[in-house]
């Protein structure tokens, strides 16, 4: 189903759009021990949506559902599972706490 141009611009979409929601996330809270994670899950999503860029309506015809589905569920779990909780300090507060010890 689709032609080898239609699945590149999958992957594009996949890969720029993917790219972008992980330096977003990155920028605004880093929490560099699960990136890879994090970066898995954007891609996953974003191939999810580019597949239902492309193809529109037949992306939820049965042989495409088996792909785009489980790739924005996976996606979206990969990334709530990636972010920081809230017992978890900052890497800001961490350092400040070992400054104040060195004092």
């Amino acid at each position: 189903m689709g032609t080898l141009r239609d699945w590149g611009l999958i992957l594009v979409i996949s890969v720029v759009m993917g790219l972008y929601g992980w330096a977003r996330t990155m920028g605004i809270e880093p929490y560099p021990d699960k990136l890879g994670r994090s970066l898995a899950g954007w891609i996953l999503l974003s191939a999810g949506l580019g597949i239902w860029f492309t193809f529109s309506w037949q992306a939820v015809a049965v042989p495409l559902v088996f792909i785009t589905v489980p790739a924005v569920v996976a996606g979206v779990i990969l990334i709530y599972f990636a972010r920081p909780r809230g017992g978890q300090p900052s890497s800001a507060e961490l350092s400040a706490d070992k400054h104040k010890q060195q004092i």
